[in-house]
């Protein structure tokens, strides 16, 4: 089957900040419980769980699409979608 992916990058150049993504009190609606996190610009980060528990449905969201979701969520001043 066709594997979809998901692309984000920081672009360089000058930082506006140090967060690259903030979460707060961030559940997917039925798949996660609330959680909140900062990544900081530079550190590498993994997203590890079972199957159906929403690793794609939180990196869908974090790449600009309609997830159901309560809590926020941000990204830092330099980094795309």
């Amino acid at each position: 089957p066709p594997r979809s992916r998901i692309l984000m990058s920081c672009s360089r150049g000058g930082r506006t900040g140090v967060r690259a993504v903030t979460v707060e009190n961030l559940e997917l609606t039925g798949l996660m419980k609330p959680f909140s996190l900062e990544v900081f610009y530079g550190e590498r980060v993994a997203v590890l769980g079972s199957n159906g528990s929403g690793k794609s449905h939180f990196l869908r969201l974090l790449a600009g699409e309609d997830v159901a979701h309560t809590g926020t969520w941000k990204l830092g001043a330099r980094v795309l979608p």
